[in-house]
């Protein structure tokens, strides 16, 4: 007999994936890991990085901008294109590093919640 619903059996427990030990395990491990640690000086300058890069990049952009409206010769307006390209491409970069870090922490509590989950289901299989 298997301790796991399928589709056309009806369980109780079935939407739940940890039970009530292991929920509250689940949220006292959560509690230790926020209270010890939170952002670590890395992860906080490495998204710092990324935001200083998106605005350095749209000061860029926007100074090569006004510079190139007030160029008259073509060879001038060039350049500053050039210069508005390079600083679309630090915001981009600065855009990434800040997204790849947000998805590191989403996916360090995931992570946490998935071994969670999978001690408590191995817990139920044992019995």
């Amino acid at each position: 007999m298997s301790t796991t619903a399928l589709p056309g059996e009806t369980d109780d427990n079935a939407g739940a994936m940890l039970g009530a030990a292991g929920q509250e395990a689940f949220a006292a491990d959560l509690a230790k890991l926020s209270a010890s640690s939170g952002l670590g000086d890395r992860d906080r300058m490495v998204r710092l990085l990324g935001v200083l890069l998106c605005v350095a990049g749209a000061v860029v952009v926007l100074l090569a901008y006004r510079s190139t409206t007030q160029a008259s010769d073509l060879r001038d307006q060039l350049e500053m294109v050039v210069l508005g390209l390079f600083g679309l491409v630090l915001a981009g970069v600065g855009a990434t590093v800040y997204a790849v870090c947000s998805m590191q922490r989403f996916l360090r509590f995931w992570l946490v919640r998935l071994m969670h989950e999978q001690r408590d289901l191995a817990g139920k299989n044992r019995v």
